[in-house]
């Protein structure tokens, strides 16, 4: 028997019917977004690189006004803002409208461009000058990161050759080990699997003749057994192979005897080492604060250690730890601790003492009769030579 459809279903077929024209009118004004970056697109590059900037380059007065043109086109390059992209793009055509309007022959254009030019001159001259102190810093910054030998060898592996101790460590040899570590785990998971999928195939092979061994009348497709066998074993053999003798170059690498003139470069860095150790030694004995002066600073002894000294205890011992001094008071100290550190320098023997000795005791008879004298003088006994009397007046 036929049956009505429900009055709510009708009204909600037709309510999707509207929606269904409802958005196929809309479809058209609807904005797509596009896959790919609009500094990518040809209709974005193409007139700004060649009607924009060749027409600016071209239109330019001078030499002044074309430098500042590539100047801010190569500041601007890396906008990925399409409103702000917009906004420079809408400036550069008003300026490419103005060098045109002056090569044209407007006076008042002319003049302002001519200033320009002198303006930009002289804030070009200023940047170059920043340039140069940028240079210089840079340069700077490079020779105080330099590698330097440590006198010390980087011995061979698989992944690098026999090297010498470098720090810092250059970039170019950390990555170098890096990579051809990463390489040799992938080539060793390559060649486990391949040789995985070569036993798989084996029994496949091995499967296939004990059939036929077993029948000998039943006929079947072979496809890794009897005359196939070379078309799968050679390319499988041939991968082997060059796995191979790259671990084999892997092995030599590791193997590999360091070099005499490594040797030696190595030996003279350890020399001028103890060299460059003797100059700041120097230098902090004249009292110049340098890295080592503060590290030393901050030297330490272990906690318990320290609990069960006393306050004057404590303070000596960081007074001698912390101080490279070998003369006056951290010189005592030290040489009360047990250090092995010469004599000071008020310590004399044989004529260089007596006559030490006797020095001294010439200053204390003189300084004895200076004494004497002033309290004549204040007692009224002598009259200083210099002195003048009533009697001369």
């Amino acid at each position: 028997m036929f049956r009505a459809t429900p009055r709510w279903q009708q009204s909600f077929e037709q309510s999707l019917k509207s929606l269904d024209r409802f958005r196929d009118n809309l479809s058209g004004l609807r904005s797509s977004r596009l896959h790919v970056p609009f500094w990518k697109l040809a209709a974005h590059r193409v007139p700004t690189l060649w009607s924009l900037y060749r027409g600016l380059l071209r239109s330019s007065p001078n030499e002044q006004v074309k430098w500042r043109i590539g100047a801010l086109f190569r500041r601007h390059q890396h906008i990925t803002s399409p409103k702000k992209a917009k906004e420079k793009l809408e400036r550069f055509n008003r300026w490419l409208v103005r060098f045109r309007q002056a090569q044209a022959g407007d006076e008042h254009l002319q003049a302002v461009l001519r200033r320009y030019g002198a303006m930009i001159a002289e804030r070009r001259d200023k940047e170059k000058f920043k340039d140069m102190l940028r240079a210089e810093a840079k340069w700077q910054q490079r020779l105080r990161n330099r590698p330097i030998l440590k006198g010390s060898y980087f011995r061979p592996s698989n992944s690098n050759p026999p090297l010498p101790r470098m720090t810092p460590q250059p970039i170019q040899i950390s990555m170098m080990i890096t990579k051809r570590r990463a390489s040799r785990w992938r080539r060793i998971t390559q060649s486990r699997d391949i040789n995985k999928n070569f036993a798989y195939i084996k029994d496949e092979a091995l499967f296939e003749e004990r059939l036929a061994s077993a029948d000998p009348t039943a006929k079947f497709p072979r496809l890794f057994g009897g005359k196939k066998v070379t078309k799968w074993r050679e390319p499988i053999e041939e991968q082997l192979r060059i796995l191979d003798q790259i671990f084999k170059r892997d092995e030599e690498r590791a193997r590999k005897p360091f070099p005499p003139a490594l040797i030696a470069q190595v030996q003279e860095a350890r020399k001028e080492r103890l060299r460059n150790l003797a100059r700041e030694r120097g230098r902090e004995r004249r009292g110049e604060v340098i890295k080592a002066t503060k590290i030393r600073r901050g030297l330490g002894y272990p906690p318990p250690v320290r609990q069960r000294w006393s306050p004057k205890k404590r303070r000596e011992m960081f007074i001698v730890r912390r101080s490279i001094s070998r003369v006056g008071y951290v010189g005592s100290l030290k040489r009360k601790m047990g250090w092995k550190i010469g004599p000071s320098e008020d310590a004399y023997s044989g004529e260089r003492l007596a006559r030490v000795l006797k020095l001294e005791k010439q200053l204390a008879e003189e300084q004895r009769r200076r004494l004497e004298d002033e309290e004549r003088m204040l007692e009224g006994e002598m009259v200083p030579q210099n002195a003048s009397t009533d009697e001369d007046k």
